[in-house]
């Protein structure tokens, strides 16, 4: 409408914007008040690191659910369905990786890395920028968000799939460089070294004591708070 027109109408679509971005907001305000590290807040973290011209590679389950729902602005994201959803991750990534020539971040689960283990192998051989976060959360973490996560008899050991490896010894084994992050600042100081190197870095973050259905479900509130009050201002 022309300046001086008189007010512009009521919009559905602005009002949408205005949710929005208030979700997004609560969002960051949720995970800046976070003391102890958390899924959401690595995945959150990583989208406002990496640059317009790196990619980032999520894997299936929590971690592209993480990036959908968390991180409001991204970079080039790629992903692939791999047999039971998981297998061939962490050798995909490292395809892109040699196919895009630039820096790349691959965001993968425990589980995922479990079931394509023998990547690191190919990984080692590999002159490339690819930094692997690992999420480790000591098996299925995402069926902790089904009914079935009440039936424990039931629940573990058939969906969640516990375990306790880390992978530490792997990339030794493999002479591929590796840190360990248990809180935030640990994780932004090894994730930046990892950045800053040349060569492929295994950046794994141990969350399986966190209550991760509790999180999201706390940061999903928030936003769907906010969004709602800024929706209802805009439409009045």
């Amino acid at each position: 409408m022309r300046a001086g027109a008189g007010p512009q109408p009521r919009s559905p679509l602005l009002a949408l914007c205005d949710a929005s971005l208030a979700a997004e907001a609560a969002i960051d305000v949720a995970l800046a008040a976070e003391q102890a590290i958390c899924e959401p807040w690595v995945a959150h973290h990583i989208s406002a690191c990496v640059a317009d011209d790196e990619m980032l590679f999520t894997s299936n389950s929590l971690p592209i659910r993480h990036v959908d729902n968390f991180c409001a602005t991204t970079p080039l994201v790629l992903s692939n369905r791999g047999a039971s959803g998981i297998d061939g991750i962490v050798h995909t990534a490292i395809g892109m990786a040699l196919g895009c020539g630039t820096r790349c971040t691959l965001l993968v689960g425990d589980l995922a890395t479990l079931h394509d283990l023998n990547a690191l192998a190919t990984l080692s051989k590999q002159s490339i920028q690819l930094v692997i976060v690992v999420l480790n959360n000591g098996g299925g973490g995402i069926f902790r968000f089904l009914p079935i996560a009440s039936h424990d008899g039931v629940f573990s050991p058939f969906f969640d799939t516990p375990h306790d490896h880390d992978f530490r010894g792997c990339c030794q084994a493999f002479g591929i460089q590796y840190s360990c992050a248990t809180t935030p600042a640990e994780f932004k100081a090894a994730f930046d070294e990892a950045r800053a190197g040349s060569s492929p870095h295994v950046v794994e973050v141990d969350t399986s004591a966190a209550d991760i259905t509790a999180t999201v479900g706390k940061l999903r509130s928030a936003a769907s708070q906010a969004g709602h009050q800024a929706f209802e201002e805009r439409a009045v």
